[in-house]
């Protein structure tokens, strides 16, 4: 949770095969970009993201899997 926002902002990133995992470097990145309460407080690096048989994303199952890698 986040005190200004309610919630804080968390992104689930697949890595390209050789390409450096830098949470740091991605928060560097979007505060040049974007409004700063916009910048992920949580980056997590996942291998794949999960989907639905259709294709969707599953929203819910990151939110879950982000819960639980905070207790």
């Amino acid at each position: 949770d986040d005190n200004v926002l309610g919630q804080a902002i968390a992104i689930a990133v697949v890595a390209a095969e050789g390409v450096d995992k830098d949470a740091k470097a991605i928060q560097r990145h979007c505060l040049a970009e974007i409004s700063p309460y916009k910048v992920p407080k949580y980056i997590r690096f996942v291998s794949e993201l999960p989907k639905t048989a259709s294709g969707k994303l599953k929203r819910h199952v990151l939110a879950v899997e982000h819960e639980e890698s905070q207790k």
